[in-house]
């Protein structure tokens, strides 16, 4: 299966047209660059191939990447619930919702990946 696109030194070159990612080419530009700020300062001990992921929303792709932005997954934790969805502007219930979604997603995903 040839790529659809690669990423060389940040920059971004896509080799399909296709509408479907064109359409998320944007989300896909600024998913790299924030990986990018946040890898940038710390050590890398192995590398996951792109896989095909599951579709977030885009308020659980918000709070999500909010919530890795405030520290909520680093221990010990900088922040919790309440911060983040007053940040959000969103009913601490609803964050959660949002949040847990995000990461029922995503987690299965991650575990595929690393037990190969």
């Amino acid at each position: 299966m040839k790529p659809a696109f690669v990423v060389i030194d940040m920059n971004i070159d896509f080799f399909e047209e296709s509408p479907a990612l064109m359409e998320r080419k944007d989300f896909l530009v600024k998913n790299i660059n924030d990986l990018a700020a946040y890898f940038r300062d710390k050590k890398i001990e192995g590398i996951m191939p792109l896989a095909i992921y599951p579709k977030l929303t885009q308020k659980q792709g918000e709070v999500i990447r909010l919530a890795v932005k405030e520290g909520y997954y680093e221990n010990p934790r900088r922040t919790d619930l309440i911060k983040m969805a007053k940040k959000a502007k969103k009913a601490v219930s609803t964050f959660q919702v949002l949040l847990r979604t995000a990461e029922n997603k995503l987690i299965p995903l991650f575990l595929r990946t690393i037990n190969k």
